[in-house]
């Protein structure tokens, strides 16, 4: 939570003398990570019409960053320019537009955002990973690799910025490289999904059978890849001769790995 914002809304509130209704509003607004409900909330407290100015924008904001987490990016959009236009100091505001516009394929105009968030003193909340992110998606490899060292040096418990380095060098053919860096990821964050998959098929390429092997059976013990989808590949593959049932026992696990060995053809 932006600590400036939520003092200031916490001031209005106060001076203002609003009711429980809206107080309770205010909070799930500002904090509540059932985005749903931070949505419904900051909506309650904008149609009041009881706001300008700086708190405007922090709701807008607020609101928009749960668009983000919902993935409505064509609706987070909208809310951050309102956000942006009614308190153009605060870079909190130009870091969640710069999220929408990079998931919007618009990496040039977050590149930009990220930039403006710099420079008005934003520098949490990985905003230093959006700006190699979007470097990334420019083309500007060089650039990127750079960016995404100065992010683990800023924020260097951010399993993200390790995840998409190594997505980076995995796409430049670094495996070695890349292994380590999902790795860390995983380190940092152990439920990091798609680290866990780039790993496996990373450690594949590496030559390292173990950890494909491990990262796939945990993958297919969370749910993530389906255990009749995996027997399904394995069979055409030509390393299953069982049953598709769903029960990933010792000849599915054997298949996994005796596939794995051969280098995940």
């Amino acid at each position: 939570m932006n600590v400036r914002s939520f003092l200031a809304a916490a001031a209005v509130a106060v001076l203002a003398g609003f009711g429980t209704a809206q107080a309770a509003n205010m909070d799930v607004c500002q904090q509540s990570q059932n985005w749903d409900a931070r949505v419904k909330a900051c909506t309650a407290l904008i149609e009041t019409g009881d706001y300008k100015g700086v708190m405007l924008a922090t709701l807008y904001s607020s609101r928009g960053h749960a668009y983000n987490k919902k993935k409505y990016y064509h609706l987070a959009l909208p809310d951050l320019d309102s956000a942006t236009r009614h308190d153009p100091a605060n870079g909190l505001h130009f870091h969640r537009r710069a999220v929408s516009l990079m998931e919007l394929n618009r990496s040039g105009e977050a590149l930009e955002d990220v930039e403006r968030a710099l420079e008005r003193g934003h520098e949490t909340d990985g905003v230093y990973l959006s700006r190699a992110v979007a470097l990334s998606r420019l083309g500007r490899t060089d650039a990127a690799m750079k960016a995404y060292e100065v992010s683990m040096k800023k924020e260097p418990k951010l399993a993200d910025s390790f995840y998409w380095r190594g997505w980076e060098l995995a796409r430049l053919g670094r495996d070695q490289e890349a292994l380590a860096d999902f790795s860390k990821a995983i380190t940092l964050n152990p439920t990091h999904r798609k680290a866990l998959i780039n790993r496996a098929g990373a450690a594949c390429r590496a030559g390292e059978p173990e950890i494909t092997v491990k990262d796939n059976v945990d993958l297919i013990s969370r749910g993530v890849i389906r255990a009749t989808v995996a027997q399904s590949y394995l069979k055409r593959a030509g390393y299953y001769k069982g049953p598709i049932d769903g029960a990933f026992g010792p000849g599915s696990r054997g298949a996994l790995r005796a596939w794995a060995e051969a280098g995940c053809p």
